[in-house]
């Protein structure tokens, strides 16, 4: 397993220091395929924050986990998944694509970074309690047919103190 971290303070920094390792790591198809995921959740550790951003990276034979660790105030995320669960149930909009399902709900950011870093990585754990986000990507990459909402809200895990649900 091949571990690596990284800290940086801003969008730019990022993009300057962090995004161009990314192919280090991963084809330059899948590090292109993954980079709209981890740019949202960036933005969601980073949203009205000071202080800096820890971004670990763990790589095993078929996978590859990515933590960002932010600063701020936990989010409300238990009701944000409410929100997205309670639209994947509903009988028409759940089955829309979800960028149209977001427009018309007119979704707020935070909803629609989740369903962003949702619709690309195989999974989705959004800490309760601090802001920090850990995808998990799937390699090689499957092509994932989760388009609408009910197929994506599965995948949003909540964490506190180490437990999932």
């Amino acid at each position: 397993m091949r571990i690596r971290t990284w800290r940086c303070k801003d969008k730019t920094a990022y993009q300057r220091r962090i995004e161009p390792l990314l192919p280090a790591f991963l084809t330059a198809d899948c590090a292109q395929q993954i980079r709209p995921a981890l740019r949202e959740a960036l933005h969601y550790t980073t949203q009205g924050a000071e202080g800096e951003v820890v971004i670990r990276l763990y790589q095993s034979e078929g996978d590859l986990r990515l933590t960002f660790s932010g600063s701020g105030a936990a989010y409300p995320v238990e009701a944000v998944r409410d929100y997205l669960l309670s639209i994947s149930e509903h009988e028409s909009l759940g089955q829309l694509y979800w960028r149209k399902c977001a427009v018309r709900m007119r979704m707020e950011r935070r909803a629609y970074s989740i369903c962003e870093m949702l619709a690309i990585a195989e999974y989705v754990v959004l800490d309760v309690d601090v802001r920090k986000v850990e995808l998990v990507f799937r390699f090689p990459p499957r092509g994932l047919a989760r388009r609408s909402l009910c197929a994506l809200a599965p995948y949003l895990f909540l964490e506190r103190n180490g437990a999932i649900f």
